[in-house]
């Protein structure tokens, strides 16, 4: 089980966003990574841009959000817990990242420029969320699905309109017991499909 604490997970225009030297817009035009139209665009219009978010609980979290690079290649996350600044530095346009105060890492590409990028802290204090789209006054990213869950790991994307959204536990029934599937032998199944077509090597 896992909570979206983030009560507006894909609208950067919400007040909940505080906003410095940032502006944002939604491109209905866009394909966002769920393969639908519409994301937003976020552009620097100032010295040091970010988009905040203040007061989650005290703990481990991981804050995720999916990212394309525009005009700035670069993109920060920052967690901010009144004694350390957690913070990751993210290349979107090499899939690369660079971690710093102990802050855990990471970034999944999902095609078409699309990585989900993620920041994993624990805080000693009542944290705030801080994301820098570009090191300059001008440039900006696309940004789509935003989530912050207690955990130590990405789950998911679980979105929200309005509240924190709560998604159950799965379960796995009718899966056989250790006399039908034991050690030395048994059955994988699965339906995949890629996300891309670009030659990439995919195998289990």
């Amino acid at each position: 089980s896992r909570s979206n604490l983030v009560t507006y997970s894909n609208d950067f225009s919400n007040s909940i966003w505080g906003k410095s030297n940032v502006s944002v817009s939604y491109a209905s035009n866009l394909i966002n990574p769920e393969g639908l139209m519409g994301t937003y665009v976020v552009d620097s219009i100032g010295s040091n841009p970010r988009l905040r978010r203040y007061s989650f609980p005290i703990g481990t979290h991981t804050y995720s959000v999916f990212l394309k690079a525009k005009d700035s290649s670069y993109f920060k996350i920052r967690i901010y817990d009144g004694s350390t600044n957690f913070d990751v530095d993210f290349d979107l346009i090499n899939g690369t990242f660079t971690e710093l105060n102990t802050a855990i890492g990471g970034m999944d590409y999902y095609g078409n420029g699309w990585y989900r990028c993620s920041l994993t802290c624990t805080l000693a204090g009542v944290g705030n969320l801080q994301k820098y789209p570009s090191t300059t006054d001008s440039g900006g990213v696309y940004m789509y699905g935003a989530m912050l869950e207690q955990g130590s790991y990405a789950t998911s994307y679980i979105p929200t309109q309005g509240s924190s959204v709560t998604r159950v536990a799965e379960s796995c029934n009718n899966a056989g017991n250790d006399q039908v599937i034991n050690s030395t032998e048994g059955v994988l199944y699965c339906e995949i499909a890629a996300l891309a077509d670009d030659n990439t090597k995919r195998y289990i």
